[in-house]
Formats: C-alpha cells, sequence, structure tokens
C-alpha cells in the first residue's frame, strides 16, 4: 500500500473490479453519488502502480499519476507517459523530467 488513501474521501482499487475501465467508471458513479454532479477529463485523477492505470487514465482524458509501488518498474511505468509521477510524498509533472 502506498498510504496515499488517508488522503481522499474514497478509492477504487483494480482488485474490486473486471477491468480497469470498470473500475474507473466505479469510482465516477461513487464521486458523482457523493457531490452530485458529473466529472470528466482533468477532473478525474488515477493514481496507479501499473501500466494498465496508466493506459486506461487516456481513455478518459484523465490525469494519471503513476507510484512505482507495484509489479511495473518506475521505467516501464514511464514508457507510457503519465501525467505525474510519484517518488514517496513528491508529485513531479512528466514535462520535468
Amino acid at each position: 500500500m502506498t498510504g496515499l488513501s488517508k488522503f481522499f474521501s474514497f478509492a477504487v482499487y483494480g482488485t474490486k473490479s473486471k477491468s480497469r475501465i470498470h473500475m474507473v467508471e466505479l469510482a465516477l458513479e461513487r464521486a458523482e453519488r457523493l457531490t452530485h454532479r458529473r466529472f470528466h477529463g482533468k477532473e478525474i485523477v488515477i493514481i496507479g502502480d501499473c501500466i494498465g492505470d496508466i493506459d486506461c487514465s487516456k481513455r478518459f482524458a484523465a490525469v494519471s499519476i503513476a507510484v512505482a509501488t507495484g509489479f511495473h518498474s518506475k521505467e516501464e511505468l514511464m514508457t507510457r507517459k503519465p501525467g505525474f509521477r510519484c517518488r514517496w510524498t513528491e508529485l513531479q509533472p512528466w514535462s520535468s523530467r
């Protein structure tokens, strides 16, 4: 675990859904129920430790944050060009790389 969940009202994890796309759809449904509004594009943030998370974010035009805490290495994650990468608690824009 990354310890990031303490910063959010809720999270949906890949282990709780049948696909990455479904995971984001579940998260959007929950966010919309909680806030009574719809979210689009850069209002959606996907934090993930696998290339599937980064690839999925592009389908929703969402902001992606790669965290190298899982199966894929930092180098593998960076090949997918996430919006940001997280090194412990420091976020760095992809463009500053």
